[in-house]
C-alpha cells in the first residue's frame, strides 16, 4: 500500500456474530471498526493477541485480512480455561472460537495456542511481530508482565494495543497505561468500551504515518460515535427480536389459553352430564337394590314354601314306600295279581319321578300330593278287593270241593 494515501474508514460486518451474536455486546466490541481499518491501513505480516477468550477482537483481525485479502498471520494465546461465573467452560468458549474460524475464516493464517503467555514466548523470534494486542490479566503486575516479556519480540516500528485502559472495574491496566504514556512520546487512546491504547514502542513510523493520512483530526470521534451507534443498534435489533419472539408467544399463548378455555367449558358440561348421569344410575341402583331385596324376601319365603313341601313329600314318600312295600307282600301271595300289581308299581314310580321333577312348583307339588293319596285309596281298595276275590275263590272252590 502507498502510506501517503488517506487513512480509509470502512463499515464491515463480521461474520462471527452468527455463530455468537454476544460478539457485539462484548466489551471490545468498541473497538472493531478502529482495528479493522488499522490492518487495513498498516498490513502487518504477522499479528499476536494476548487473550482471546470468545474472539472479538481476533475475528476482527481475521475478518480484516479475509476482506482485504491480506498476507498476514494471526496467532492466539489463551488457556481458555473459562471465566469464573461465566456461561460456557472454557473447553467450550474454545470449541467455539475453532468452529468459527473454520467456519468464516478457513483462508486465514490462523495459530490458536491454548497455552499460558509465557510458554508461547519461544515460538516467536524477536523482532518477528508487526502488531501486539495485550488482553490478558488486568492487574498492573500482570499487564508489566506481558509488555515487558513480549516487547522483545515486536518488529522495529512494531504497534502495541493495550486494552482495559479506561476500565471502571479494572483499575491495574488504567494505572498501567498512566504510566506507560509517560515513558513513550508516540501513542494515542480510546476511552470507549472499557479504553484501548495505541503505543509505537520502537519507532514512530506509523504513528507519523497515521498523522500524515489525516486520522488525529477525527479518530476519536469518528470511532466512539460509530461504535456507540452500533451497539445501540444492536441492542434495538436484539430487543426488537426479544419484542417479536415475545409477541409471537403471547399471540401463541393466547390462542392455547383459547383452546384450553374452550376444552375446560366443554369438560366442565361433560362433568355436569357426568354427574346427572351418575345421579340417574345412582336412583337406577337403588331401585334395583330395593328389587332385588325384595325379590331376595320372595325367595326365602319359596324356599321356606319348598322344603316345608318337600318334607310333606318325603312324609308322603314313607308312607308310599310302606304301602308299595304292603302290596309287594299282597303280589307274593296273591301270584296270578303280580302283573296287575307290576303296572301299579311302575305307576308309583312314575308318580315318584314326577314329584321329584316338580319340587320347584308349589301348586303342583299339591296335585302330586292329593294324586298319590288318591293312588294309595286306589291300591287300598284293589288290596281289599284282591282279598275278597280270594274269599270268595276258596268260598266257592272250597264248597266245591
Amino acid at each position: 500500500m502507498n502510506h501517503d494515501e488517506p487513512w480509509v474508514v470502512s463499515d464491515p460486518s463480521y461474520d462471527a456474530d452468527q455463530l455468537n451474536p454476544k460478539l457485539k455486546f462484548a466489551y471490545w466490541e468498541g473497538h472493531r471498526d478502529f482495528a479493522y481499518d488499522l490492518l487495513h491501513f498498516v498490513r502487518p505480516a504477522r499479528l499476536v493477541e494476548l487473550g482471546s477468550q470468545y474472539g472479538c477482537s481476533l475475528f476482527t483481525f481475521c475478518q480484516a485480512v479475509r476482506d482485504f485479502k491480506l498476507n498476514t498471520e494471526i496467532n492466539a494465546v489463551d488457556m481458555w480455561s473459562g471465566d469464573i461465573g461465566a456461561e460456557m467452560s472454557g473447553e467450550e468458549v474454545y470449541a467455539l472460537v475453532q468452529k468459527t474460524a473454520a467456519t468464516y475464516y478457513p483462508e486465514v493464517k490462523l495459530h490458536l495456542f491454548q497455552m499460558r503467555f509465557d510458554q508461547a514466548l519461544p515460538d516467536f523470534a524477536d523482532e518477528s511481530i508487526d502488531i501486539l494486542h495485550i488482553d490478558g490479566g488486568h492487574t498492573f503486575e500482570d499487564v508489566e508482565r506481558d509488555f515487558t516479556t513480549w516487547l522483545p519480540k515486536l518488529k522495529e516500528n512494531g504497534i502495541v494495543l493495550f486494552h482495559d485502559v479506561y476500565s471502571p472495574i479494572d483499575q491495574g491496566s488504567c494505572d498501567h497505561w498512566e504510566k506507560t504514556k509517560k515513558e513513550y512520546d508516540c501513542y494515542f487512546d480510546f476511552t470507549h468500551s472499557c479504553g484501548l491504547g495505541v503505543l509505537f514502542p520502537k519507532g514512530r513510523y506509523w504513528y507519523d504515518k497515521l498523522e500524515a493520512a489525516g486520522f488525529f483530526k477525527y479518530y476519536k470521534d469518528l470511532y466512539f460515535y460509530r461504535s456507540k451507534y452500533k451497539y445501540t443498534q444492536a441492542r434495538f435489533d436484539e430487543l426488537k427480536g426479544l419484542y417479536e419472539e415475545r409477541y409471537l408467544a403471547i399471540e401463541h399463548q393466547s390462542k392455547m389459553i383459547d383452546e384450553r378455555d374452550a376444552r375446560i367449558a366443554a369438560d366442565e358440561k361433560l362433568v355436569v352430564e357426568k354427574d346427572a348421569a351418575i345421579a340417574n344410575q345412582s336412583k337406577m341402583i337403588d331401585e334395583r337394590d330395593a328389587r332385588i331385596a325384595a325379590d331376595e324376601k320372595l325367595v326365602a319365603e319359596k324356599d321356606a314354601a319348598i322344603a316345608n313341601q318337600a318334607k310333606m313329600i318325603d312324609e308322603r314318600d314313607a308312607r308310599i314306600a310302606a304301602d308299595e312295600k304292603l302290596v309287594a307282600e299282597k303280589d307274593a301271595a296273591i301270584a296270578e295279581q303280580t302283573r296287575l300289581i307290576d303296572e301299579r308299581d311302575k305307576s308309583l314310580a312314575d308318580a315318584h319321578k314326577i314329584a321329584e321333577e316338580r319340587l320347584g312348583i308349589v301348586q303342583q307339588q299339591g296335585n302330586i300330593i292329593q294324586t298319590l293319596q288318591q293312588q294309595n285309596a286306589e291300591y287300598e281298595a284293589i288290596i281289599k278287593r284282591h282279598w275278597m276275590s280270594r274269599l270268595e275263590f276258596r268260598k266257592r272252590y272250597g264248597e266245591e270241593k
